[in-house]
């Protein structure tokens, strides 16, 4: 009797954090893109890949590091693209680099307060405002 009840509990629990989660993850999503709106801001190009999940610029990243060319082949990687930002994907994830300073302050600035709500401590020197 027990373990039915229990079954029951934990099934209605997990299906609740997945509703949260796909709710939570929608809202966010639709609250940036009106932000973005708002700012007038858009999508930086994307880096086009040649092999599935980004291996070929991984494999670039790996040569011109061991080579000590990495800060070369990011200048020539912005030159290709015609600009200082871009996002591009590596083994499945997205990721976004810049080389513009306001850009580059805003990401951190974005990173920080995160940290600072997923860790609830304050970093000295950093305000909460803006």
């Amino acid at each position: 009797m027990l373990l039915p009840n229990a079954t029951i509990t934990l099934t209605g629990a997990v299906v609740s954090f997945v509703l949260y989660l796909v709710i939570s993850t929608f809202y966010t999503s639709i609250r940036n893109a009106k932000k973005a709106g708002k700012l007038r801001c858009e999508e930086p190009p994307f880096e086009k890949n040649r092999w599935p999940l980004g291996i070929d610029n991984l494999l670039r990243s790996l040569a011109a590091d061991r080579n000590h060319q990495f800060p070369v082949d990011l200048i020539k990687r912005f030159d290709e693209l015609g600009c200082h930002t871009y996002r591009y994907q590596v083994l499945g994830g997205f990721f976004q680099t810049s080389l513009t300073v306001k850009t580059t302050l805003a990401m951190l600035i974005l990173l920080i307060r995160k940290e600072q709500e997923t860790i609830g401590r304050q970093i000295p020197g950093i305000s909460n405002t803006c």
